[in-house]
């Protein structure tokens, strides 16, 4: 069990404010657009950033959607978050800083409340809705308000045009920017295989694991693709309208089941139960991306029911340290059997 996990740390809290967007780009992964109505009450989201900093978490993102639509909302929230003690990032594609001194007036705003990290969204799909000049603008007034300035560009695979951006931006801001890949989930499923790029997942594990995502109706998951599994899944870990965000954060934290997507991704908790989900028998689109396929083995919690009889322990049940990293140490031995050739194993007869 040496080196395997005894818990699930949060890496950061997400919360989405809205999921209106004067965009409605075609990669979207929370399906926004200018049509979709519904903000988190303020109210909500206070108690909701104060249980969890109760427990431990440290940080939150504050995205949707589009945040800074309604701008003071937006600072409302900010300002129950800097209350609670979290660190707070905004992720805004920029749309509102197509004038430099609207840019410099509301990045001020933004820093006076306290936000620390102001987090720029662009790509080809932005692009037709946000002018760059915009996202440069925006760049520039907040390293001069003082935040750290981060702008993520969503990738295709071999995104010559991503590239092109990357340049750009590094050249005309004072910001870190990086690309990132595109995920399948909301309108993002809908783009052609060249896109997406990744043929079969792997064992690489999960890395979105752990950014807990509160929808601005309440609903919490485990990761922010998760949120788009529906609420049958087993990575839908409640509602926060009604559920205690501390017993929520613990709940993630304690259950193995979570560690197994997160070290060994699901494909590995697909080898683990014995193939329980049949790759032969999906379509090109299934296997071609793990979010896909993440989707599948958690479309319900029969693949994790199948494992947990496998293996004699409940791993979607919330459990002590020693018998989360036992559970993952079986887990780990399933995994490394159904990897081994046959001609490799070793009769027991």
């Amino acid at each position: 069990m040496d080196g395997l996990p005894t818990e699930n740390p949060v890496r950061e809290l997400g919360v989405l404010l809205t999921r209106f967007c004067p965009a409605a780009c075609d990669h979207c992964g929370s399906s926004s657009s200018p049509d979709v109505r519904g903000w988190i009450d303020p109210a909500l989201a206070g108690r909701l950033l104060a249980e969890a900093a109760g427990v431990g978490v440290g940080s939150v993102i504050l995205s949707g959607g589009e945040p800074l639509a309604r701008f003071d909302h937006a600072l409302d929230v900010i300002d129950r978050a800097v209350t609670a003690g979290l660190a707070v990032r905004v992720c805004t594609n920029g749309g509102w800083a197509r004038d430099p001194d609207r840019a410099r007036r509301r990045t001020a705003q933004l820093a006076e409340h306290g936000v620390e990290t102001l987090m720029l969204s662009t790509d080809r799909w932005h692009l037709p809705f946000v002018p760059l000049e915009a996202v440069v603008h925006a760049a520039r007034a907040g390293a001069e308000a003082g935040m750290r300035v981060q702008i993520a560009i969503p990738a295709a695979e071999g995104d010559f045009a991503a590239l092109r951006l990357l340049t750009t931006l590094r050249a005309a801001t004072p910001a870190h920017v990086y690309t990132h890949p595109v995920h399948p989930v909301g309108r993002g499923e809908a783009l052609p295989d060249r896109v997406l790029g990744r043929t079969l997942p792997d064992l690489g594990g999960c890395h979105l694991v752990g950014h807990v995502e509160v929808d601005h109706d309440g609903t919490v998951s485990i990761c922010p693709t998760s949120a788009e599994f529906g609420a049958a899944s087993p990575l839908v870990l409640g509602d926060a309208t009604s559920d205690h965000m501390g017993e929520l954060i613990d709940r993630f934290r304690r259950t193995p089941w979570f560690a197994v997507i997160a070290l060994w991704g699901p494909l590995g908790a697909h080898l683990a139960a014995g193939g329980r989900t049949d790759l032969s028998d999906r379509s090109a689109a299934v296997t071609r991306h793990p979010c896909h396929l993440c989707r599948e083995v958690n479309t319900d919690d029969q693949v994790a029911a199948s494992l947990s009889d496998a293996i004699g322990v409940d791993l979607l049940a919330p459990t002590e340290p020693e018998r989360f990293a036992a559970a993952l140490a079986a887990v780990a031995e399933r995994i490394e059997h159904a990897l081994t050739p046959p001609e490799q194993m070793v009769s027991i007869r």
